[in-house]
């Protein structure tokens, strides 16, 4: 066997997540580890790469964590939902004690097996979560966030029909929102 072809047998090829899954997944109880990519990238190409590794672990040491990427640029809904700041990205999910969805970012450096041994040591639990106080009162869970991935979608479906520059869209749309919100308020 080449080292490629052991490469290629040490990794299971992670399911893509759309916006329908997300929301499924949402009603579930399930833990989730999604990285954030983009096509062509090669630092997103490593972050998935590490997570396909992984996932030959996940069977046996954490069976109950559902593991899936999304290409940024092809899922606006989940990218400003989960509020990112750079590609690639890798978020935690797990639902807390009091049964509320909490999301973690998860940094990794560039050595094999890095995520493997933050899963393993759990150190997540050391960090706030994305939303947490360094980010004020928006988090992927709460109004602001699920506000946010809307205006994103919306952008996206905007940008589709009209040849809007994106930084027009992001202001046109929020605009629209508002004066509907308004016409509905006032009648």
């Amino acid at each position: 066997m080449s080292v490629l072809e052991a490469i290629a047998a040490s990794r299971v090829p992670v399911e893509e997540m759309s916006k329908a899954d997300f929301l499924v997944h949402l009603s579930a109880e399930r833990p989730m580890l999604i990285a954030f990519y983009e096509s062509g990238d090669a630092l997103s190409e490593s972050a998935v790469g590490e997570l396909e590794a992984f996932a030959v672990q996940v069977a046996t040491h954490h069976p109950d964590l559902h593991l899936r990427k999304v290409n940024h640029r092809n899922n606006p809904y989940l990218t400003a939902r989960m509020l990112l700041t750079e590609i690639p990205e890798l978020h935690l999910l797990l639902k807390d004690e009091g049964s509320e969805w909490t999301s973690y970012k998860i940094e990794i450096g560039d050595e094999p097996g890095a995520l493997a041994e933050f899963m393993d040591s759990q150190r997540w639990r050391t960090q706030a979560p994305v939303g947490g106080s360094a980010q004020m009162f928006c988090s992927p869970f709460n109004a602001c966030g699920k506000t946010l991935a809307v205006i994103a979608e919306m952008g996206h479906a905007l940008e589709a029909v009209l040849p809007l520059p994106r930084w027009l869209a992001l202001i046109v749309i929020p605009a629209m929102i508002t004066l509907v919100g308004r016409f509905i308020i006032q009648g």
